[in-house]
């Protein structure tokens, strides 16, 4: 009997043991951290969007909202860890911040993704509020994720007994990137190769002599086909006839950093990867 008891013992041990096993396997990939902070109104606030740890992962697409009221973007930059790849950052619209990026060799580490400043402009608690986070692995799988928002905390100026906010104040100003890191801005990228066309996906499956941009052959122009056609083009990926005809965009027989430009250009038009 005594002997049955430690039995049943060493099993649901061992049916623990297994349990906390699974639940490691199944549990969040990694967490993705918005930086707050505190500061009073007229000055700036860094917001950094951070990765805990970014396990395998090869690109992704974030997409942000704040209130323009209470902050203004003064300035966008890649972070350290999409240095080795490319970002296509859309802040046009006061309010919204979406960025498309891809890495050449992926990244098991923790770093940033993007280092934002806002200028604060009325008092209260702000938040970057997050509308769409999406990443992929090198087996183009979606990543599972724990989200970390943290508040911008914006007083009263202690200087002056009021400030306001002129509505004559200029927009946001151009925003810049890394000189080492590319960054795609808003303007459309002129098309040398047919200057009097604008390639749309439209005219682009329209037509038979230039590429779909479909190169993951899934029947649309998202981030995997980017991160393929960047990889395809550093020869890290072979494509098949089809693949190759799809990503020839602009139709030349060569498959280069031409074409993978009138992809980001395309994504960014749209606005969405879907």
């Amino acid at each position: 009997m005594k002997n049955l008891r430690i039995s049943a013992i060493i099993i649901s041990l061992f049916i623990c043991i297994s349990m906390t096993s699974i639940l490691t396997v199944n549990a969040k990939d990694f967490t993705l951290t918005i930086t707050g902070g505190e500061t009073a109104i007229g000055g700036n606030i860094p917001v950094q969007i951070q990765l805990s740890d970014g396990l395998g992962i090869y690109g992704g697409e974030l997409r942000f909202e704040y209130d323009p009221d209470a902050l203004q973007l003064i300035s966008a930059l890649n972070g350290g860890i999409i240095s080795n790849g490319l970002n296509v950052l859309n802040t046009e619209t006061p309010g919204f911040i979406n960025s498309v990026f891809v890495m050449m060799d992926g990244t098991d580490d923790a770093g940033v993704i993007l280092d934002l400043v806002f200028l604060a402009k009325q008092q209260g608690t702000a938040l970057i509020n997050v509308t769409k986070v999406e990443f992929i692995n090198s087996d183009m799988e979606k990543c599972e994720y724990v989200l970390n928002i943290q508040p911008i905390e914006i007083s009263k100026n202690e200087t002056e007994t009021s400030i306001e906010i002129s509505p004559d104040m200029p927009t946001q100003p151009p925003i810049t990137s890394a000189p080492s890191i590319p960054v795609i801005s808003t303007t459309p990228v002129p098309q040398t190769e047919a200057p009097s066309e604008h390639i749309t996906s439209d005219s682009i499956q329209n037509s038979k002599k230039l590429g779909s941009g479909d190169i993951n052959l899934d029947e649309k122009l998202n981030l995997v086909d980017l991160l393929v056609l960047k990889r395809a083009i550093n020869g890290k990926y072979s494509l098949s006839e089809e693949q190759h005809n799809n990503a020839d965009l602009n139709g030349d027989g060569i498959i280069d950093e031409k074409d993978l430009a009138m992809l980001k250009n395309e994504i960014l038009r749209k606005g969405t990867l879907n």
